[in-house]
């Protein structure tokens, strides 16, 4: 009877033996696709670096002195608008008409300067908003392949 018994249990941790074989086998297959999945999206972020790092013009000191020099230029500008306006107010209050004091060139570049303004930060604006998308998709890669790599 013995014999009998050790024959089934010996069949029975072939079955397993077999069974885990195939398991083992399943997850190195897994394991070689996720591997080659994992050299793409190492490829994809090392690319969108390689873009943030030329579209920011080499780093941020740059950007930080670009955005001094327009915050500069805004701080002047608001000042010459305010002048403007002073200037404007007491001309009329005067009497006099602001075309014969040289106050329509003066109006006319104060204008054309404000529009500059309002387009260098328009500018500035989307060029941050593009550099923070592209930082959140690769926060956003970064963090599922730190969570794929966590899983195995």
């Amino acid at each position: 009877m013995q014999l009998g018994q050790l024959a089934q249990e010996q069949g029975q941790w072939r079955q397993r033996a077999e069974a885990s074989t195939a398991l083992v086998q399943q997850l190195q297959a897994q394991l070689a696709d996720s591997d080659s999945l994992v050299s793409q999206q190492a490829a994809v972020i090392q690319q969108l670096e390689r873009q943030l790092l030329q579209t920011d013009g080499g780093g941020d000191p740059g950007r930080d002195q670009r955005l001094q020099q327009l915050e500069a230029e805004n701080a002047l500008l608001r000042q010459a608008v305010r002048q403007a306006a002073q200037q404007g107010g007491s001309a009329m209050l005067g009497g006099s008409g602001s075309a014969e004091n040289g106050g329509g060139s003066t109006e006319a570049q104060l204008g054309e300067l404000q529009g500059q303004v309002a387009r260098l930060q328009a500018q500035l604006r989307a060029k941050e908003e593009q550099h923070q998308r592209q930082l959140r998709v690769m926060q956003h890669e970064h963090q599922r392949l730190r969570t794929e790599e966590g899983i195995r």
